[in-house]
């Protein structure tokens, strides 16, 4: 393509590529998503580092306390009328995810935050410590319980109370206790 032509049209990469036929540019909506994603991360990070975005602690064993630096509570459901659901993670979304990584999943009679204070929940827990370390993890026959001590006044706090955990390094397993502590939602 002629250069003066480029020149007389502005030039610049953006032009050559729609003079060549490029159409796979990011649309408005794409953009905002992204931006979106970011801003949320960096705010998440934020809270994180000022220690506003409570945290999971848990014993394994005789291993020493694993903590994260986040406690995200989320009430999903229910679903075709079944019970709903309570997931804690120790990241706000998966592009923010650090290490020691935790989550937690339970079924419960209530989607309202205020509802849960003095229940006890079974579920899953699984708990990361490197990024490409081993997970321990509760085996598929057994649970986890969550005794949740209290959730007003915007802070959620409970402790797990019993169960034992597998790591995918060699199947062994280790009894679990620990504490919650994050925003409601």
């Amino acid at each position: 393509m002629n250069k003066r032509f480029l020149h007389l049209l502005g030039g610049g990469p953006l032009l050559l590529g729609l003079a060549l036929g490029c159409d796979k540019f990011p649309t408005a909506d794409d953009v905002q998503k992204t931006v979106n994603s970011s801003v949320n991360n960096a705010v998440e990070t934020v809270k994180q580092q000022i220690d506003l975005a409570g945290s999971i602690e848990v014993n394994l064993g005789t291993v020493s306390s694993i903590r994260t630096s986040g406690c995200y509570l989320t009430l999903g459901g229910p679903v075709e009328g079944g019970p709903g659901v309570l997931q804690l993670k120790s990241y706000h979304d998966a592009s923010g995810e650090s290490f020691p990584s935790m989550m937690f999943w339970a079924r419960t009679s209530t989607i309202r935050p205020t509802e849960l204070a003095g229940q006890k929940v079974t579920g899953h827990l699984f708990v990361q410590v490197e990024a490409d370390g081993p997970v321990w993890h509760t085996p598929e026959d057994q649970a986890i319980e969550l005794s949740i001590d209290s959730s007003s006044e915007g802070v959620f706090k409970a402790t797990f109370t019993g169960g034992k955990l597998a790591t995918t390094a060699d199947d062994s397993l280790v009894d679990v206790t620990g504490s919650v502590e994050g925003a409601l939602p």
